[in-house]
This record gives structure tokens, sequence and C-alpha cells, in this order.
């Protein structure tokens, strides 16, 4: 995401904000390597990807999405 704000919202499971938001944060670092055109990237046990204008973030116990 490139400015503007966007809203994070777990969807399924729990997580804390702080984790939320730090690997949304780390997911949108431009020095983040990306793959293919969904965007993949495997941060930490979350594995994220972009459709459009939703993020989602999915691990074992949680799933998080972000939407511009």
């Amino acid at each position: 995401m490139t400015g503007g704000r966007a809203t994070v919202q777990v969807v399924r499971g729990r997580t804390s904000c702080v984790e939320a938001m730090s690997v949304f944060e780390k997911y949108n670092d431009p020095d983040t390597p990306a793959e293919g055109t969904a965007g993949l990237v495997v941060i930490g046990h979350w594995t994220c990807g972009t459709h459009g204008t939703i993020t989602t973030c999915t691990s074992k116990i949680a799933t998080i999405r972000t939407h511009r």
C-alpha cells in the first residue's frame, strides 16, 4: 500500500493488533520481495498475497486482511 489508510481486520482466529500491523508493514515494505501477480510473500508464519485492493495474510491459526 502506498499512501492512504487501510483497515486491518481479523477474519478468522485471533492475533494481536501489534502482530497484524507488523505483518502488513513488512509486506508493504518496498524491500520485501514479492512473487507472481498476487505478490505472494512469506513473513514469519504468515503467507500474504493481494487480489485487487484486498491483501490477505494467513497462518495456521488466523487470517488477517486489509482493504484500501
